[in-house]
């Protein structure tokens, strides 16, 4: 890790975690006697999966891959996992792939010494698989009665392949050694690099006052518990005074997850040739009578990127949008019929204000499982297009146990008429005339729309119909914290479908989270969905 160096404190955001807990979060609890057959390299076997793809693989990815018997199956799945993590598909070379593997040989050199494990199976390696290596290192090798801590601190925000971390800049995060010598992942790196770690006190209170010092040792570790001061050399480093492990395990946990397909790039990027017509995607997930999942594909144009035509009553803009649905090596159609869906304009297109969004919406039914949207927009004014292929995966709703759909961030939620109720019509779900918002940005003369749905709740013995709980939880910022600015309850609901509108009207610009928390009242059943939004003051 060379050019990074060493620093005095500054206020800096922590991101560490014990490692009983990281053991979870993160998913490094795996065998020793694994290592031999965990395999390192794109090689199409069985144990690619084990290899260091497994902190970047997603979970459907990872149970598509696991059903794959033939070899030449598992070597198109491989090309097609990178190619859906290309930054820059026109270039020659993948990115993010040649960086992927530099940074496990990296970790394996700087990290596999004098270690069982390779070093790409350490919690520093993974850190540095997924962050890349730190600017800055505070180490205290040896103190006193103390095994030896490291600290992390990246400046900016880390990224690999050009995609970001979603971390933040000043990220700090701190190591220690256990009592195998090896340095784990932890919020409370001094009292893990102590030697009497998990053993009684070598030397208790003794004397008069004996009970005395017990109480006050008692007294202010349940103190420090209850406030959540943070460890003294996170302080050192920089790190917030106050936050629990736990709050910082949930943090981090959050940051490792594999990005789902839909994100992989910010938004669906036009391939780069003259004439290109710029567009931004999103598909939307709900569930059916079968064990089909319902799949919404919006996608949004700004009005200032299109020809209008001219008419008698004004402009009024002639786009086509459409898509072919293909397998997940973008090499098939996604079923045996073939998938070619063309997607209908929303209500007020042709009305539609300067630079506002053009929204197209299409819908099909597909099975659980990975797909490539290649969807093509076409400006019959002027001649201009815009392609993309998209990955993405349909998510399977029939697990059993409570889950929440998409939340679909909408521009307006309207009623539909009676006739027209539960219709696969483009922008009608159920009851509702759904107007999708391709963006989080919302003005305070906007409302906050959005809409979702909820399986797997049990009806209640009495009614025979679910029984839910529902809590929308607005967070905001606080330093290096969420706070709670407002809360909405709704106890006792029996619809699984949920729309919501929420004037911004007096709410301060800034950015904010959506929790949506939905416990099912008969069954001790819980999920949740975080939302990011953010509120602008009109222009």
């Amino acid at each position: 890790m060379s050019g990074a160096r060493e620093r005095g404190p500054s206020r800096l955001r922590i991101l560490a975690i014990p490692f009983t807990l990281a053991a979870l979060a993160l998913g490094l609890a795996t065998s020793l006697a694994a290592t031999s057959r965990t395999h390192v390299g794109d090689d199409p076997t069985e144990e690619w999966r084990e290899g260091p793809v497994r902190y970047i693989i997603t979970r459907a990815e990872d149970v598509e891959f696991k059903s794959l018997t033939a070899e030449e199956d598992r070597r198109a799945f491989i090309e097609n996992f990178w190619r859906r993590r290309d930054p820059s598909p026109d270039t020659p070379g993948n990115e993010y792939r040649a960086e992927f593997w530099k940074r496990v040989r990296d970790a394996n050199s700087q990290f596999g010494k004098d270690n069982p494990r390779p070093g790409w199976r350490s919690d520093m390696g993974k850190i540095f698989i997924l962050f890349g290596p730190p600017d800055e290192i505070r180490r205290n090798e040896v103190q006193e009665g103390s095994r030896g801590t490291i600290i992390w601190t990246y400046r900016n925000s880390p990224k690999i392949g050009g995609f970001s971390t979603e971390a933040g800049p000043n990220t700090v995060i701190a190591f220690a050694q256990d009592s195998t010598m090896e340095y784990r992942l932890t919020a409370e790196p001094t009292k893990l690099a102590s030697v009497w770690e998990g053993l009684p006190n070598p030397q208790p209170p003794m004397g008069q006052f004996k009970l005395f010092e017990i109480q006050r040792q008692q007294l202010m570790e349940a103190y420090k518990k209850r406030i959540g001061l943070t460890d003294p050399l996170i302080r050192e480093a920089g790190g917030p005074a106050f936050e629990s492990p736990l709050g910082l395990t949930m943090i981090l946990g959050r940051l490792q997850q594999p990005p789902k397909e839909w994100t992989l790039r910010g938004e669906v990027n036009t391939r780069q040739f003259f004439g290109a017509l710029p567009f931004r995607a999103r598909a939307d997930f709900f569930k059916t009578t079968g064990r089909e999942t319902q799949t919404l594909f919006n996608v949004a144009i700004r009005s200032t990127s299109v020809t209008f035509r001219e008419t008698p009553k004004g402009g009024k803009p002639l786009i086509r949008v459409f898509a072919r649905l293909l397998d997940s090596t973008a090499t098939a159609p996604a079923t045996p019929a073939g998938a070619e869906i063309e997607f209908a304009p929303a209500p007020g297109n042709e009305t539609v204000g300067l630079d506002d969004d053009l929204i197209f919406q299409a819908h099909a039914r597909l099975p659980p499982g990975s797909y490539v949207a290649r969807i093509t927009v076409l400006d019959e004014v002027s001649g201009r297009t815009g392609n993309s292929d998209t990955p993405f995966t349909a998510p399977d709703f029939t697990t059993p146990g409570l889950t929440i759909s998409t939340v679909a961030l909408a521009s307006a939620l309207d009623p539909v008429p009676q006739q027209g109720a539960g219709s696969a019509s483009p922008f009608v779900i159920g009851t509702l005339q759904i107007i999708p918002r391709l963006g989080q940005e919302f003005t305070t003369s906007q409302d906050l729309a959005f809409y979702y749905q909820v399986y797997g709740a049990t009806p209640d013995p009495a009614t025979s119909q679910p029984r839910l709980d529902v809590a929308y939880i607005f967070l905001a910022p606080d330093g290096e914290k969420l706070k709670e600015v407002a809360r909405l309850a709704f106890e006792g609901q029996s619809s699984e479908a949920h729309g919501y509108s929420l004037p911004l009207e007096n709410w301060p610009p800034g950015e904010y989270v959506l929790r949506i928390e939905v416990t099912d009242a008969v069954t001790p059943q819980k999920a949740d969905r975080d939302v990011i939004f953010r509120v602008t003051k009109p222009s």
